[in-house]
């Protein structure tokens, strides 16, 4: 007999898209206010029985899959509470939907700006030619100058406030779907439009540029339309109308200074199209100047009409083909930039521990650590073998969850002497997988003490950062805290403090404790502590920043 051998199951591949991201934060937010055991259970049982059973473990295919299930689930809530049956609509379509129409629309305004331009504001009565100082003017030069910041943004690297232009622009434009498109959904959805637009706004340090490439991609298709639009007019009134085209100058400039500037911006096409049929060579140039006390009589129609090739291929040369090569940059940018993250900041890294801690495991660690004494029951003992084949399932390549990080631990000055370090130690390294290598007690001197962080910090964990700059280096800074002892405004600036001595991307692990106990000071923490604490560390708004609580 053979051996059958034991089928894989096939992994699935889906990408993110930014509608999803702006789902899977709002969900992740609204997270944040939920009972702890309850998104224990919750995130458990969707990787036990969704999850795993697809025999994902990257940890981006992870987050994809639950965030798949929970919007099903929510659909499902919903359907039982409306009267018609329909489907919710979350905040990511909306989104969808508000970049699509803002793309139409500018695709719209675009072309019908170029036309009106040059239908309108260039309408030739025959007593003067149409001035190309004028069509450039209006056509051209917006566009070169709208490029010129770009490129000088671009290659200096300077942050623009992006996200709060974003924020001015769209908070009108969800209020508008909310009140024209959206109508019924209005009463279930009514705070979610603002929480997009919050989200929009401040998430730019974990998303970089994802949300600001929609409306960059959305601004040159206006471009494309509206040069589109101003050559369409163009050979329109060329082709169907008797159009001429001068130039003039209060300057005195010369035929010849002219004819230099056109060769000039003519290089791209002069190899195909040569002077006098692509633009108009130094003779239809002097023949075509404008002299007011002169009149036009005296000027040829040859020369008048030799510059519409001119204007229709500098308009696709330079408006034209920046804005396509602007939009394909913007639309590959925008796939790199969902290919490349991360998902590496404290609500991931929470949700993804959720998912694949075994409950019972973490029990008996706790147990082990504060109660070393005590012998363990042989039922606890078979539990603990269990959970070994589904505590470790994500792949090394794919994830830092599962890779200990070097840690630096600071404790207050006035709990070392009662905190067993050694337990300590033990339950961050099998609880979080932070592997503690130095203690720096702190309370006493913020100065001295950052100074101290920022030198152990240095040689412990700049080697890592420097060969790994994806990741968070495998590097965390863990803060012991008494949970009973609010956080006040002198800790939150130290905590800030810390943030710009370390990298931007270090986990802070506010690690909290309850009140002391008679034979461990590692305690359980209190609810409403906990929740002090969560809504005070929010303010810091760190999407690297943490809190954790040392005993369950």
């Amino acid at each position: 007999m053979t051996k059958s051998k034991k089928v894989a199951p096939k992994r699935l591949k889906m990408r993110w898209t930014t509608a999803q991201i702006i789902d899977f934060e709002y969900l992740l937010q609204h997270d944040s206010s939920s009972d702890e055991d309850y998104l224990k259970k919750r995130d458990r049982d969707i990787y036990l029985n969704k999850i795993m059973p697809k025999g994902v473990t990257s940890k981006s295919q992870m987050l994809l899959f639950w965030l798949d299930a929970m919007k099903s689930d929510k659909n499902r809530q919903y359907e039982k509470s409306s009267k018609y049956g329909e489907t919710s609509i979350f905040i990511g379509d909306m989104y969808d939907n508000s970049i699509y129409i803002l793309k139409i629309s500018f695709a719209i305004l675009g072309i019908l700006a170029g036309l009106s331009i040059c239908l309108t504001l260039f309408s030739y009565t025959g007593e003067e030619p149409l001035n190309i100082a004028y069509f450039f003017a209006l056509t051209l030069f917006p566009q070169l100058l709208f490029l010129f910041i770009f490129l000088l943004s671009f290659l200096s690297y300077k942050k623009l406030p992006q996200y709060h232009i974003i924020y001015l622009a769209f908070e009108p434009l969800f209020l508008f779907l909310q009140k024209r498109v959206f109508k019924k959904e209005l009463a279930y959805k009514g705070e979610k439009i603002i929480s997009a637009i919050k989200i929009i706004k401040h998430c730019k340090e974990v998303y970089g540029s994802l949300f600001i490439m929609p409306i960059f991609i959305a601004v040159q298709i206006f471009g494309i339309t509206f040069n589109v639009g101003v050559v369409g007019a163009t050979l329109f009134r060329v082709l169907f109308f008797d159009t001429a085209f001068g130039w003039q100058s209060t300057l005195q400039i010369s035929p010849q200074l002219v004819a230099k500037m056109v060769n000039i911006i003519a290089a791209p096409w002069s190899w195909i199209l040569p002077a006098g049929v692509g633009f108009p060579d130094i003779d239809q140039i002097v023949g075509s100047r404008i002299i007011l006390k002169d009149g036009i009589y005296h000027l040829t129609t040859s020369d008048l009409v030799s510059w519409w090739p001119f204007l229709c291929l500098t308009i696709l040369f330079y408006g034209l083909l920046p804005r396509l090569v602007m939009f394909i940059y913007g639309s590959i940018l925008l796939k790199q930039e969902l290919d490349k993250q991360q998902f590496d900041h404290a609500k991931c890294s929470n949700l993804i521990r959720r998912m694949v801690e075994n409950p019972i495991k973490q029990e008996i660690i706790v147990k082990k650590e504060l109660e070393p004494v005590k012998e363990i029951k042989s039922s606890e003992v078979e539990e603990q073998k269990e959970v070994k084949i589904d505590t470790e399932p994500l792949d090394s390549d794919n994830t830092i969850e599962d890779k200990t990080k070097i840690s630096i631990a600071l404790v207050p000055v006035e709990i070392r002497n009662f905190i067993n370090m050694e337990s300590f130690n033990n339950l961050m390294s099998q609880k979080f997988k932070l592997d503690i290598k130095e203690m720096i007690e702190f309370g006493i001197d913020f100065d001295s003490e950052l100074k101290s962080i920022e030198v152990k910090y240095k040689s412990r964990c700049e080697s890592k950062l420097n060969t790994n700059k994806t990741t968070s280096g495998g590097c965390a800074i863990v803060i012991l805290q008494e949970a009973w002892q609010a956080p006040i405004r002198e800790s939150l600036n130290f905590i800030k403090s810390i943030r710009q001595v370390v990298d931007k991307k270090t986990p802070i692990v506010v690690a909290l404790t309850g009140r002391a106990g008679r034979d461990n000071f590692l305690t359980s923490v209190e609810k409403s502590d906990l929740n002090i604490w969560k809504m005070q560390l929010s303010t810091i708004n760190d999407p690297w920043l943490t809190i954790e609580k040392v005993v369950q």
